[in-house]
């Protein structure tokens, strides 16, 4: 967790900095509330056949959970590829 403190303290000083400037793609300005829409990505999400695909089926996708957020708060600075191939080997389905 200090890790994560401390990237986001540097981050913070960069941005504030930055001003309006879009952390996903500086060459961009930051629009809405996340610097990006991602209304497409959650357009294609939240198709039942996508959903279905997924294992999730009656779970919508949100662009942003504050819960999720915080949950995922201790794993930030983790590298979590080694993960993946695991996930994969049991048969878990998932987007990357």
């Amino acid at each position: 967790m200090a890790s994560y403190f401390v990237c986001n303290t540097i981050f913070s000083g960069i941005m504030a900095i930055a001003d309006d400037t879009n952390y996903y793609n500086i060459r961009k300005k930051c629009e809405g509330s996340l610097c990006y829409d991602f209304s497409n990505m959650e357009i294609f999400l939240n198709q039942k056949s996508v959903r279905d695909a997924l294992g999730v089926w009656n779970i919508n996708f949100a662009s942003y959970s504050s819960t999720a957020y915080q949950a995922m708060l201790v794993d930030w600075i983790r590298n979590l590829k080694v993960g993946i191939l695991a996930l994969l080997e049991d048969g878990i389905k998932l987007l990357v």
